[in-house]
């Protein structure tokens, strides 16, 4: 078994949903989460999508499952990468989330790669990117500064 520390941590797998309260009800009821599990929040960042800086607004509720998360997003309308999921593909899995100690660095080394980014941005707990979907079958990876 290797010592060496795994340079990305994962963080939550996010679900794309209309409505997050039906949606925690379904997965309190299929007893993938138990009863009150979810912190349901409002979340509000200035965030680069598809190169234009946009103001990205969604509401989100967590749920612990184990060492990580699960996440569900309600679309918000508007020019957002969640809205645009929502219209293309219906309700479901959006991203795999992971934290990384150095964000610069790791988009960096994604765009020497050739991968873009997608979305870009900040909140009170740090800093996101989306790396570009092409390459990972149309799920997002989304890489979280670890703080």
């Amino acid at each position: 078994m290797s010592t060496e520390k795994q340079p990305w941590q994962l963080r939550h797998i996010a679900v794309v949903v209309r409505d997050i309260d039906k949606a925690i009800k379904h997965y309190t009821e299929i007893r993938l989460c138990p009863e009150g599990a979810f912190r349901t929040f409002d979340v509000s960042a200035q965030a680069t999508y598809k190169g234009h800086l946009i103001p990205l607004e969604m509401r989100i509720s967590l749920a612990r499952m184990g060492d990580a998360q699960l996440e569900l997003i309600e679309a918000r309308e508007g020019d957002n990468p969640y809205w645009d999921f929502l219209k293309e593909k219906g309700e479901g899995m959006h991203h795999l989330a992971f934290t990384v100690d150095d964000l610069e660095a790791e988009v960096a080394g994604a765009a020497e790669r050739g991968v873009g980014i997608l979305l870009s941005g900040s909140t009170g707990r740090g800093g996101f990117a989306y790396l570009d979907s092409a390459a990972t079958g149309g799920t997002y990876i989304e890489l979280m500064q670890r703080v």
